[in-house]
């Protein structure tokens, strides 16, 4: 469409003038209105329905939603908060930990096993790492790990 910047109206182009716009590798002069020459605005033209009935609109939903990756109000998810201790007695060297989780079930049209995954770890508290007393070189003295 032209569109005149002082009077901000837009007006239909002949189609044998979008024509010469379209094909010209050269300037092409532009009518004038109110003594200025107009630009050319693009603009989305609108169908109509040609059968004049209502369509139903189809609902969009963006593929975190559906996939269940989503930290949207809309999907209801159920986040679930827990306290981890992490024992680790290993044959030389052993640790505790203490954690606040934040788990989230995963819920999705592709999953259906309701499963939690992890979406957050606090640190609460990070034993230092020591070594693991022995009886002997089989038995790990447990009463002295305590």
């Amino acid at each position: 469409r032209y569109f005149c910047t002082v009077c901000n109206e837009s007006f239909e182009i002949p189609p044998e003038m979008k024509e010469k716009i379209d094909n010209s590798d050269e300037k092409v002069v532009l009518p004038k209105h109110h003594d200025k020459e107009m630009v050319i605005k693009i603009v989305k033209i609108e169908e109509e329905n040609k059968d004049e009935t209502e369509l139903e609109e189809i609902k969009i939903y963006p593929a975190e939603v559906l996939m269940g990756h989503s930290d949207s109000a809309e999907t209801d998810a159920e986040y679930l908060n827990i306290l981890s201790v992490g024992i680790d007695i290993g044959s030389s060297t052993s640790h505790l930990i203490f954690s606040r989780l934040t788990l989230k079930r995963e819920t999705s049209f592709f999953n259906m096993s309701n499963r939690f995954i992890l979406v957050n770890r606090e640190i609460l508290y990070e034993g230092n790492i020591i070594f693991t007393p022995l009886i002997d070189r089989f038995n790990i003295d447990i009463e002295k790990v305590i």
